[in-house]
């Protein structure tokens, strides 16, 4: 996947911040609720259609002081799990 990459949350998935972890609620036809961990809930609020993944991961390092190929581990794991849930959207 390419850190060029600008992705946003999908307008229709509804979420709530609970103590540093978001919790997403898909009510369409899937009927989904998911919860983030405190690293997801950070990446979750940067994906707003104007970030790439590279100034993601770089607000991630920057965030929880960890090196770059972790946080693009982290990040590319993540981006592809909220893809494989539909709840993410872009080019």
């Amino acid at each position: 996947m390419l850190l060029t990459k600008i992705l946003s949350q999908r307008e229709d998935i509804a979420w709530k911040e609970i103590d540093e972890q978001i919790i997403l609620m898909d009510l369409g036809p899937k009927k989904m609720v998911h919860r983030l961990n405190s690293v997801g809930s950070f990446i979750w609020k940067e994906l707003n259609g104007k970030n790439d993944l590279a100034a993601i991961m770089s607000a991630v390092c920057a965030e929880y002081s960890i090196s770059k190929e972790l946080a693009e581990k982290d990040l590319l794991e993540f981006i592809g799990n909220m893809e494989k849930l539909g709840v993410i959207v872009g080019s």
